[in-house]
């Protein structure tokens, strides 16, 4: 699914997943505007992805779509779940 664009590139976006996740994870106690858990939900789809990376080796078409599927879920927790704020209560 992925093949068009290789398997480098496919390799670095996941590694900049794992950096972001890391990256956040002092942030990790602030609640986001629409979703409180964003980082649990940030952790496991960049686990999806890592799973879709190493799947696409052996299998591609599954790895293509847990990829997929991975890279979008990701997208949407960033979109509801930014900024993060200090909690109110």
């Amino acid at each position: 699914m992925l093949s068009p664009i290789g398997i480098g590139l496919a390799a670095a976006g996941v590694s900049l997943m794992l950096l972001g996740v890391v990256v956040a994870a002092p942030y990790a106690s602030l609640r986001g505007p629409y979703l409180e858990e964003w980082w649990m939900a940030l952790g496991l789809t960049t686990l999806v992805c890592l799973a879709g990376f190493t799947a696409e080796l052996f299998l591609p078409l599954v790895g293509g779509i847990l990829l997929t599927v991975g890279g979008v879920a990701a997208l949407v927790v960033l979109g509801l779940s930014t900024p993060p704020q200090p909690d109110q209560g």
